[in-house]
């Protein structure tokens, strides 16, 4: 998940260091994807990323992250 703090998982960019989400908005940070398996069949992943736009691939604001609760400022806050 979003806790990892690598390239591919963080909430925030901070000087050009990648802030891990606290627990609670692990929603509201970059997308990312996780290979599958299921019987016969495999699914694989990749992710993007890019250096000239930092927020390639990150949740948008006002996501829905839980029950009466959206995605603002890379957190998980009450709407």
């Amino acid at each position: 998940d979003n806790r990892g703090g690598q390239d591919y998982s963080y909430c925030r960019r901070v000087n050009g260091v990648n802030i891990p989400c606290e627990p609670q908005d692990v929603k509201c940070g970059r997308l990312f994807c996780r290979p599958v398996s299921s019987g016969m069949y495999q699914v694989q992943c990749n992710y993007r990323f890019s250096v000239n736009d930092p927020d390639y691939g990150m949740v948008e604001p006002g996501t829905k992250c839980g029950n009466g609760m959206v995605c603002r400022n890379r957190q998980c806050v009450n709407v």
